[in-house]
């Protein structure tokens, strides 16, 4: 009986774990968003719920391709590069909207923004250490 070993890189389990993270947060995200569509608006001092419903949608089109992603192997590299990328481009966003006031929003909607900007924040973090794990393998 042969045993046959295979090797991953050193940030596979890593990007597997964090893109699952990010997919199930982006998948909770969107359900609220869609589901909470009006009481959100209210929340934050909107007029209608149409901008959650679209960005609910979107971020479960992007969770659905981060679930792909972990199901294949290996997980591209190029890949966690663009997902770390879009990470920070929603984190600059929020941050640079919260900023500019381009988002006329309440207190308790800026804080949410915020609150969320942190965790996605975090998971870009974590992405890009992954790829700087791999870099050399």
């Amino acid at each position: 009986m042969a045993t046959q070993i295979t090797s991953q890189p050193a940030g596979s389990h890593l990007f597997r774990r964090v893109l699952r993270s990010n997919a199930v947060f982006s998948a909770v995200s969107s359900a609220v968003l869609v589901l909470g569509a009006g009481p959100l608006a209210s929340l934050f001092g909107l007029n209608g719920p149409i901008v959650f419903v679209v960005i609910g949608v979107g971020l479960l089109f992007y969770a659905t391709s981060l679930f792909q992603a972990t199901a294949r192997e290996p997980i591209s590299r190029a890949f966690v590069l663009l997902v770390a990328l879009l990470d920070t481009a929603w984190v600059l966003t929020s941050a640079i909207g919260l900023l500019a006031n381009w988002f006329p929003v309440t207190t308790e909607g800026k804080w949410i923004i915020l609150f969320v900007a942190d965790a996605v924040g975090i998971l870009a973090a974590l992405e890009f250490y992954g790829l700087w794990r791999t870099r050399a393998g």
